[in-house]
């Protein structure tokens, strides 16, 4: 899954102008989390965030309210992958 969402970024995202693009899927044995704009100024808005608690991941957009740290920003252009262990990789694309 992986090597597809790279293939999707590397030829329909990179290079082209766009807003925002926040995709958020799973296989049933990992939850992909991609984040990607091509302008600074809309950064702030088109945020993913990762929090990794004891027992759960919680991969989210917008506020920190109430998630503990310790909380990790997913920039632009990475994908987060978590898996059933709740083993947390972050990967630039």
């Amino acid at each position: 899954m992986t090597s597809a969402i790279e293939t999707l970024v590397k030829e329909d995202v990179r290079g082209h102008e766009f807003t925002g693009l926040m995709l958020l899927i799973s296989d049933g044995k990992k939850l992909y989390g991609y984040r990607g704009y091509s302008q600074e100024k809309d950064s702030w808005y088109y945020t993913m965030n990762v929090s990794k608690c004891p027992d759960e991941v919680i991969v989210y957009q917008q506020t920190h309210m109430g998630y503990a740290p310790p909380i990790d920003e997913v920039k632009n252009g990475e994908l987060v992958t978590v898996d059933l262990d709740l083993n947390v990789e972050i990967i630039h694309l």
